[in-house]
Formats: structure tokens, C-alpha cells, sequence
């Protein structure tokens, strides 16, 4: 995984999911790694609809281990769940009124 990470950079890729590094025996898999205009933005996402302080170590960490592999880091997010976020319309719709 670190060599195909390696080999996606490389490569020009702009966006990847899961990017693994190792720097002094510390493996991190960024969620995702994307290309802005000249450096890497980090984003580590979260199934949680808020930060928690173990999110923060844990972007730190990743931050450190892909400063130390190279790579130039212009930012680093949290991405959590929008607990404010409402549907306008129903999940599932009905359409005609056949019955089985």
C-alpha cells in the first residue's frame, strides 16, 4: 500500500482514498489525501457528529508522518457528520397503488 500511495503521486493523481505512509515504524492511512493548487490537503473522516480530542492527535500524527515522507501539506480537516442536515423530501416513495 505505502509503494501504490507512492506510485499515485507519481502518477498526478489528485485524489486518494486511504494513502498509506510509514515514517520511523509510525504506519498512517490518510481517509483522504487530495491535491490543491501546488500541496496536500489531508482529510480524516469521522463517523462521529463531532471532534473529539483523539481526532486531533490522530490528524497530528498523520500530519507528521507525510511532513517526514515529503510530501508539501498546505491543511488538515476533521470531516464529521452534520447533525443539523434534514431531508426535504421522504427517503422512500410509493408510486401507484398496486397491491400484491
Amino acid at each position: 500500500m505505502i509503494d501504490r500511495s507512492r506510485e499515485l503521486i507519481n502518477s498526478g493523481a489528485q485524489t486518494i482514498y486511504e494513502a498509506t505512509f510509514s515514517e520511523n515504524s509510525v504506519l498512517v492511512m490518510v481517509d483522504i489525501l487530495h491535491l490543491g493548487d501546488d500541496s496536500w490537503e489531508l482529510y480524516e473522516v469521522k463517523s462521529s457528529t463531532g471532534v473529539r480530542p483523539y481526532h486531533l492527535d490522530d490528524a497530528a500524527i498523520q500530519w507528521h508522518v507525510l511532513k517526514h515522507a515529503g510530501l508539501k501539506l498546505s491543511m488538515a480537516a476533521i470531516v464529521v457528520l452534520n447533525n443539523q442536515y434534514r431531508r426535504k423530501d421522504e427517503l422512500f416513495t410509493r408510486r401507484g397503488r398496486n397491491r400484491y
